[in-house]
This record gives structure tokens, sequence and C-alpha cells, in this order.
């Protein structure tokens, strides 16, 4: 997994640099952006989960029922205002527009590496979002996930990843596909911070 982090480090940073991210991480979002932020999150967490449900066994130990999100998602959202936690239409149609087609193992492998690392850099982001003015109380169910687990968690992902990427092709494909993902989350940050 080490190539995988090396090759899409700067699609990664470049994903950080957002305003959105960037206020995270300074504890200076908004209520109203946390919300958007949960919703862009929920809608490309439903989009993944759904993938990996449809592709079974094949990596299954990479994306087990102990690593679904989306039901944490749906509470942290059910914990904000109806109006902080609805959706924009234009935002929607943005995001749906922005889904790829069909993935076959090797690109899914790198969209869920996304995601997954969101999830280890939830631990410190955490914190940071409870200064945040307005987000004191907040559950941050999705960023807590894996309390106390994050660390075995993490290291079964990587040991898994790293067996399932030997192919070759596979891993270029997780390579293409991650440098893809962090793009489009970065567009959707933007664009949830334009709204």
């Amino acid at each position: 997994m080490a190539r995988l982090k090396a090759a899409t480090s700067e699609a990664h940073v470049a994903t950080e640099q957002t305003a959105m991210a960037r206020a995270m991480a300074e504890g200076a979002l908004s209520r109203r952006h946390y919300g958007l932020h949960l919703q862009v999150f929920r809608v490309l967490v439903a989009d993944l989960e759904a993938r990996r449900e449809a592709a079974g066994a094949a990596g299954a130990d990479v994306w087990g029922p102990e690593r679904a999100k989306l039901a944490l998602l749906e509470e942290d959202l059910a914990h904000l205002a109806p109006t902080e936690a609805k959706l924009p239409s234009a935002l929607a149609a943005l995001l749906e527009k922005g889904l790829p087609d069909r993935l076959e193992l090797g690109a899914l492998l790198g969209r869920t590496y996304v995601f997954e690392g969101s999830t280890l850099g939830g631990a410190v982001l955490a914190p940071r979002l409870a200064r945040s003015p307005g987000l004191a109380g907040e559950p941050f169910r999705y960023y807590r996930c894996y309390g106390d687990a994050l660390g075995p968690l993490w290291k079964a992902f990587r040991r898994e990843m790293n067996r399932l990427l030997e192919t070759p092709a596979r891993l270029e494909a997780a390579i293409a596909e991650a440098r893809s993902t962090f793009a489009e989350v970065g567009h959707a940050f933007d664009a949830a911070w334009q709204v």
C-alpha cells in the first residue's frame, strides 16, 4: 500500500487544501458547512457501500460489515436541524454526475482506500471539529466510528490491501481511481463551500 499512498499523495494534499478541508482542520467549520460536508459524504459513502456489497467476497476483509459507515453519517445528520441536513438539489446533481461508472476490483480498492483513510484522519479531525463554533455537543459518530479499534482495524486494512494489490494491473487501477476519488471529493467540497 506504500506505493498507492506515494502515488496519490499529491491528489490527497490537493483535497486537504480546499477551503472546506482547511476549515475542518483549523476547527473553524460553521454548522451549515458541517451539514453540507456530511451530506456530501453521505452520497459518496452510500454509493461506495453499495458497490462493495455488490462485489461481495472479493474484498470482504477490506470492507466487512464492521467498516460500514453510512448509518453513522445518518446519525450525525439526524442530530442537525432538518434544514442543515437537506442536500441542495444542485449539489446532489453534481455529486451524482461525478460518481464513477462500474468499477472493477482494483479501482474499487482505490476508492475504498480514500474513504478508509479519511476514517483514519477522522481521529485527528474529530477534536478539531468539536472546537468549531456551533458544533459543540455534536456526536461526530462518523469521525469517531472505530474508537479504540482504529489502530487494529487500520493495520488489518493495510495488510489485506497489500495482499489484494500485489497484481500490478490491479495496483495501477487502484492508483488511478484513488486519484480520481480525491479529485471528486475536492470538487464536491469546493461546490459545497459555495452553497
